[in-house]
């Protein structure tokens, strides 16, 4: 379901407590507007009336879209720093809920892209792939080759991809696009932050960085007790 609430969020420029409605759960299909409020940059922007800047009202929130088997957990571009705490906690929030459910329930699990998100800017990203039925994995391997900052704008009728550095606009073929899709097996060993099963920030900037596991507790043992065989 969607969970939206009144809440007093300082400004991250002035610190002013800015009072408006805030998303906690935003489930498409209950609210499918969001999507394009998202889309058009529109969702949770507001000014903030005392410096001006402007104030992105939210904490952190998951973003839901089963049909398109699509789940994120979306927290605000200055906790990027934190990635290697956060990617495993968004696993966590978002798969055992439906490890735990009936089968189909479980099925549904098993099917979603599980991703861990820094800002509302990389959120469209991801649905814009979505949208667009693009592996947001190839989408950032292609980022790694483009100039630093590179975003996916949009996506035109002929199924190219149009990406923004905020100085200029660089247009990827669908060709190429498919070129790269080819070549999973060879990208993947080279970029792991990007391709790895476990990565859920899948973020061209950290390409080369493979999903962080925390190590054991203190004192606990490595190896299950079940699989240690005493002779």
């Amino acid at each position: 379901m969607s969970i939206t609430r009144v809440r007093r969020i300082p400004c991250r420029e002035c610190g002013r407590p800015i009072e408006a409605v805030t998303i906690e759960s935003a489930n498409l299909m209950r609210h499918p507007h969001f999507q394009q409020q998202l889309l058009d940059r529109r969702l949770l922007r507001i000014a903030c009336p005392r410096c001006g800047a402007e104030h992105l009202h939210f904490d952190r929130f998951m973003w839901t879209d089963l049909p398109g088997r699509f789940c994120a957990i979306v927290v605000h571009e200055s906790e990027r720093h934190d990635w290697a705490r956060l990617e495993p906690d968004t696993h966590d929030a978002i798969a055992i809920p439906f490890a735990e459910g009936p089968p189909i329930v479980r099925e549904l699990g098993e099917s979603l892209s599980i991703r861990l998100v820094f800002g509302l800017d990389e959120l469209r990203e991801k649905v814009t792939c979505r949208i667009h039925s693009l592996d947001d994995r190839v989408v950032e391997a292609i980022k790694v080759d483009l100039p630093y900052g590179s975003a996916l704008e949009t996506v035109t009728d002929e199924g190219h991809l149009i990406f923004d550095d905020g100085n200029r606009h660089v247009e990827v073929t669908r060709a190429q696009y498919d070129e790269v899709t080819g070549r999973h097996a060879e990208l993947a060993p080279l970029l792991p932050g990007i391709f790895d099963p476990g990565a859920a920030w899948v973020s061209a900037l950290r390409a080369h960085r493979a999903p962080w596991t925390p190590p054991p507790a203190a004192g606990s043992p490595i190896l299950p007790t079940a699989s240690i065989t005493e002779n």
